[in-house]
């Protein structure tokens, strides 16, 4: 670490000589803040609390982010979700996002369309994808305990739309550790082991399994518990995976996860600054090769954070969040309409949600910089804080025998319970 000169430390000084001034015989302290973990955040950051974190943009432990000049025409796949349970209507809603400019779309399906699109068969599957080009639109589903069938009927409509599977860019969404927790079932590692197997050899931009942050988050955990999730299931897949003789990069080519970003700004971005120095150390265990440790993010508007009295007040808040999925590297990002809260969304709404990307990549050109957090004192401490906050949770996790298991004996109920 560079020591801050002469000079840093005069103008610290000054500038505590007069905020006590202000302060009224109050401490210095007293204007420290925590967050949700206990971790500190003063309120002026200075070079000596700053631990100038390894790496550059690009390289590992990919901290800075995932690579060193963003895409100018593509910085992040803009991939907005659809989930109207009517196979007719979620299709207009999927070609209004694509043409107004989304990149891709997230489906939620389910085969009664109780809880997403109603997909209980091939037909239906494909009345919800007419008109799609998927060797361009990037294609996202969100984990379900159907998730197996989903990717089967998928894959039957490529076969028989002509579609070249090499070139498609479909997250599938296969959680088998979070989707057994949140159901109380028994995780199915086979099926979608066998399904990753086959996306490895035909679609090699596609991806199978999801470390659903998100729905721990959602639970009410906090950012520590959020990437120790992300640490312990992502072991737990990748054990599997190499169980079943993959080579460590394949398995790892297969894994992304999806983190909830609500409204605090700064915290959202050291999450995910965190959450890629994580995984790379996770994956550096498994001796999965250097550029094959960066953690592909999918970043996803927070539910519990959205209200709905006065809805308005959650444009800000998913606006926010965006931006801190921006400013943090995210790969990809789903923002949800301001009027979830209150059914399924109108024309406007989802437009309001897509914009606030577009906005954000063309007008304030807010992925032409690499790393823009890099440097600032304030989110490197935050970022070294949470990463090795949440190693420590992680380690808890895994010495009472991993993901499943802490859910099986109360150690997360708990855990939840007490945040």
């Amino acid at each position: 670490m560079t020591a801050p000169s002469t000079e840093a430390k005069l103008a610290k000084a000054a500038w505590e000589q007069a905020a006590l001034a202000n302060l009224r015989g109050k401490p210095l302290h007293s204007l420290d803040q925590q967050t949700l973990d206990g971790l500190l955040r003063p309120p002026l950051g200075t070079l000596a609390d700053n631990p100038q974190i390894e790496g550059l943009p690009g390289q590992f432990p990919f901290t800075r982010g995932a690579t060193i000049r963003a895409d100018p025409n593509l910085p992040w796949q803009i991939c907005q979700p659809v989930m109207v349970p009517d196979p007719h209507l979620a299709n207009q809603h999927i070609l209004q996002e694509l043409t107004g400019g989304a990149s891709g779309v997230q489906l939620r399906l389910c085969p009664d369309g109780s809880d997403g699109i109603a997909v209980p068969d091939l037909a239906a599957l494909q009345q919800v994808l007419a008109g799609i080009d998927l060797e361009i639109a990037s294609l996202g589903i969100d984990p379900s305990p159907d998730s197996a069938n989903f990717a089967k009927l998928l894959v039957d409509h490529w076969q028989q739309s002509g579609v070249d599977i090499s070139k498609t860019n479909t997250h599938f969404g296969f959680s088998p550790a979070s989707i057994a927790i949140r159901t109380n079932t028994q995780a199915n590692y086979p099926a979608a082991i066998e399904f990753c197997q086959w996306v490895i050899e035909h679609a090699p931009q596609s991806r199978t399994f999801c470390m659903s942050a998100d729905l721990i988050h959602n639970a009410g955990a906090t950012e520590v518990l959020e990437l120790a999730w992300i640490c312990a299931e992502t072991v737990q897949t990748m054990q599997q995976l190499l169980a079943n003789n993959l080579a460590p990069d394949q398995a790892a080519s297969q894994i992304y996860a999806s983190i909830a970003m609500d409204a605090r700004l700064h915290e959202g971005i050291a999450k995910l600054r965190a959450a890629r120095r994580l995984i790379a150390r996770v994956l550096e265990v498994f001796e999965v090769s250097e550029a094959a440790r960066c953690l592909f993010i999918h970043a996803v508007s927070s539910q519990r954070s959205l209200s709905k009295t006065d809805p308005w007040v959650n444009s800000l808040r998913t606006s926010s969040g965006c931006f801190a999925a921006v400013l943090g590297g995210a790969q990809m990002i789903s923002v949800t309409t301001f009027t979830a809260r209150l059914g399924h969304p109108r024309q406007m709404a989802r437009r309001l949600a897509r914009n606030t990307q577009l906005v954000l990549a063309e007008e304030c050109a807010a992925a032409r910089v690499v790393d823009p957090a890099g440097g600032s004192h304030a989110h490197e401490q935050m970022t070294d804080q949470l990463a090795k906050a949440a190693w420590s949770c992680f380690q808890d996790i895994e010495a009472q025998g991993g993901l499943l298991a802490v859910a099986e004996n109360g150690w997360l109920e708990q855990t939840l319970s007490a945040q």
